[in-house]
């Protein structure tokens, strides 16, 4: 759905007294954009996964993905040659930088940290080049404050999604102020419900885990 579709769903489903006009783009997309961004940060729905190419010797990480920030980190593993060999865990980087005063170490990493939205090490210290597959969550798509996105822009959550989201979340943030909107609580309510029913969305709809044995469970 683009975001001139996005703007009709609204203005529909918040209108005041027959009037589709009271809400300006501005008010419209900084709505769609607050609940946008909740949306995706409470659900996990838009994982991605960036591979980093680590290198023998040096406990840096490369430039790390574009938009990525560290809470938004979901996974890290490790791969040689293409194939897994561990998951990292994520300690604070001061715990990281700790552990390699008090023990220098190499060998596979073990240990993921970052220092910033745009550095971070790893720990152990490689022994060799290894490569990280790290999955974290995007953002919603990005929209200006003031209105002037452009409508053709493609909204990067799915249309039957946002056929739930649309009538309920913006909708309630527009008139939750406004007196005479006295259901504006029982329109987010029936957002946040369906928020809640999607939670860890993007997990491809696994609904199996596989156990040491091999097994698959239920």
């Amino acid at each position: 759905m683009n975001l001139s579709t996005a703007r009709t769903w609204v203005r529909q489903y918040a209108r005041n007294a027959g009037d589709s006009s009271m809400y300006s783009d501005a008010d419209i997309d900084r709505a769609i954009a607050t609940v946008g961004n909740r949306f995706v940060r409470e659900t996990r729905c838009l994982k991605t996964t960036d591979s980093l190419a680590l290198t023998t010797s040096s406990s840096a990480l490369p430039s790390l993905p574009t938009g990525f920030r560290a809470e938004r980190s979901i996974r890290a593993w490790v791969l040689l040659a293409g194939v897994a060999k561990g998951t990292l865990q994520f300690p604070l980087h001061s715990d990281l930088v700790e552990a390699q005063i008090r023990r220098a170490r190499t060998g596979l990493p073990m240990f993921i940290a970052f220092d910033s939205w745009t550095t971070g090490e790893v720990y152990p210290t490689p022994d060799q080049d290894y490569t990280v597959k790290l999955q974290w969550q995007q953002f919603f798509t990005t929209l200006a404050p003031d209105g002037s996105t452009d409508g053709a822009t493609t909204l990067n959550l799915p249309d039957d999604w946002l056929a739930e989201i649309l009538p309920y979340g913006p909708t309630a943030v527009l008139q939750h102020n406004e007196k005479e909107m006295k259901y504006a609580a029982e329109t987010w309510q029936k957002y946040l419900d369906f928020e809640l029913r999607m939670k860890d969305a993007g997990n491809l709809g696994a609904k199996e885990s596989i156990h040491a044995t091999g097994r698959w469970e239920e």
